[in-house]
């Protein structure tokens, strides 16, 4: 019998759950001897893997207390981007630090914390309503999919982030990869930069490095 579950489009549940797995078998490629290796920014290994293993907790912290009945604040997923203030200094120190809290928190038992954390998520979404709203960031309200595509967002790039700091290979899910490419297309189109990237991907004189939304 199928499982009667959940979210208004059910196939962004099962790819948001392939990512989380995909995450947790290129974590189990790491040795823990290289945690200490800086994987991005001022961000070491083990602290990008903390940073990216909240996309999958803060899930089961916002689905806690869904809401009903009301209009969201967000209503698509490339509006939660679009709140975002990432030229913000003070803002960045403090993702910066909760990725380096995160990662010290988990560090002696990175695997079994991954495994625990898909295994809470299951059972914290199982049970939600397909019009579930949930609140995010600055108390905003987003439909509950939505804001599992800026999950399946988040770790589709960082775990992008972490093969790559640590030479593996890694090969994400492609419908994970085409949502993230519409929230890139929906921001770019506010940021105005919708031809610039399209000159860019053709080709042309513009680099995509020149032009990054984030």
């Amino acid at each position: 019998m199928k499982n009667e579950f959940l979210i208004s489009n059910e196939e962004v549940w099962d790819i948001f759950l392939k990512c989380a797995y995909d995450f947790k078998n290129l974590i189990e490629q790491i040795n823990e001897s290289t945690y200490a290796q800086i994987a991005l920014g001022n961000w070491t290994c083990i602290s990008l893997i903390g940073h990216t293993l909240r996309s999958i907790r803060t899930v089961s912290v916002y689905v806690a207390d869904p809401l009903f009945d009301i209009e969201p604040d967000l209503k698509v997923a490339s509006d939660y981007f679009g709140v975002l203030d990432l030229k913000n200094k003070s803002l960045m120190e403090q993702v910066e630090l909760r990725g380096i809290s995160e990662g010290e928190s988990i560090k002696h038992d990175v695997l079994g914390q991954v495994e625990t954390s898909i295994k809470d998520v299951i059972t914290d979404v199982s049970q939600l309503s397909s019009k579930a709203v949930v609140k995010v960031i600055q108390d905003l309200t987003i439909p509950v999919t939505e804001y599992l595509k800026t999950r399946i967002f988040e770790l589709t790039v960082h775990s992008l982030d972490i093969a790559k700091a640590m030479n593996l290979e890694f090969k994400p899910n492609n419908e994970a990869i085409k949502i993230c490419i519409e929230i890139l297309i929906k921001v770019a189109e506010k940021s105005h930069i919708l031809p610039d990237i399209l000159l860019a991907l053709t080709g042309r004189e513009v680099e995509l490095k020149d032009i990054s939304i984030f």
